[in-house]
């Protein structure tokens, strides 16, 4: 599981990738620096708060993760994988 501060590293390099995806694409469909950036600013602020929702459900759940268990007499370790079959 990640923690909070990774999570929140994750969703900010993300945005400065998504964010500059998307300012280019406006301005080059509307060849408006100002409309490139209010769209831009916007996105930023919707998507930054669902990309960090999305993570931390993601996070809730065991799917796709292996998981140590270790046996009551401690000396077991037991892997147990979640997958999506």
């Amino acid at each position: 599981m990640d923690r909070h501060a990774r999570t929140i590293c994750k969703t900010l390099t993300w945005r400065i990738l998504a964010t500059s995806t998307t300012l280019l694409l406006v301005y080059f469909f509307t060849g408006n620096l100002t409309i490139s950036a209010g769209v831009s600013i916007s996105e930023i602020l919707l998507k930054t708060a669902f990309y960090y929702l999305h993570e931390r459900a993601w996070n809730k759940t065991n799917l796709g993760q292996t998981i140590q268990l270790i046996s009551e007499d401690g000396d077991t370790n037991v892997f147990m994988e979640q997958s999506f079959k």
